[in-house]
This record gives C-alpha cells, sequence and structure tokens, in this order.
C-alpha cells in the first residue's frame, strides 16, 4: 500500500517528509513503483476521496504513474 492517510497534515502520516502535499506524495509514489510489484493507492481519510485523492489521480496520470489498486477505508 501507497501511505495511510498521507492528506492529514497533522497525522504521522501526513507529516512525514511532506507526504500531505500531492505532488511530494507523488515523487514518493513512484518510487515505490520500483520494486516491479503492484502499488495500492495511497488511502485517504473518507472526506478526501474527492480531494486530496483526486488531486493525487490528476498527478499520477500526468507524470505517467499507474494505480494497479485502489485502497478503500
Amino acid at each position: 500500500m501507497g501511505f495511510n492517510e498521507p492528506d492529514h497534515c497533522g497525522s504521522q502520516s501526513g507529516q512525514y517528509g511532506g507526504l500531505c502535499k500531492p505532488d511530494t506524495a507523488i515523487k514518493n509514489y513512484k518510487n515505490l513503483m520500483k520494486v516491479g510489484l503492484r502499488v495500492v493507492s495511497l488511502a485517504c481519510r473518507e472526506e478526501q476521496w474527492n480531494k486530496w485523492q483526486d488531486t493525487f489521480n490528476i498527478l499520477a496520470q500526468e507524470n505517467n504513474v499507474r494505480i494497479d489498486v485502489i485502497a478503500v477505508h
């Protein structure tokens, strides 16, 4: 799985390395893809699927980043 709740800048996940910024998260996600395995999307908080996650998905398309499985929680 990519990252858990990177959209929450006040949590441990979002604070780590600036992951709460979608452009930073996409760079880290691209690094995860180097393992050559299927990669699961980031799991955003419930209210962020149409905000933060949407921005991340647009960046993924623009940067040729594949998302093999969508995380839902």
